[in-house]
């Protein structure tokens, strides 16, 4: 899916609020754009294959994968600050979770809350 149609879905779903807010505005036409490049990441291993040759000519996983994977964690990330009572669900479906999954979470949280505080992201 393209940029524009990300976008577009994303608009649609918030019309009402994202026209008087500009912020949220911003970070819908970020997830808009985060999706879109993971989708090309996808397209492109989808064309190449899953496995690459890395540089002694062994097979490694795609490097497009990595990638993808973290544009999506990206866009997941905004979207759940767009949308407080999603970021709440989550926490309610850690009781599915290991202990180890859920401790884990919360120290990528704990990263995440310093580098947004600090001004790295």
């Amino acid at each position: 899916m393209s940029y524009e149609e990300h976008r577009d879905r994303l608009m649609t779903a918030f019309h009402a609020v994202a026209e008087s807010d500009d912020v949220l505005h911003e970070r819908i036409s970020s997830v808009a754009r985060l999706l879109a490049r993971a989708d090309d990441c996808a397209e492109q291993v989808e064309n190449d294959g899953m496995m690459t040759r890395g540089s002694q000519g062994q097979y490694v996983a795609h490097p497009l994968l990595a990638e993808e994977r973290n544009l999506r964690v990206q866009a997941d990330r905004i979207w759940s600050e767009c949308l407080p009572e999603a970021a709440a669900e989550d926490a309610a479906d850690d009781s599915e979770m290991s202990v180890t999954s859920i401790r884990a979470r919360q120290a990528a949280r704990a990263r995440w809350d310093r580098a947004k505080a600090s001004g790295d992201r």
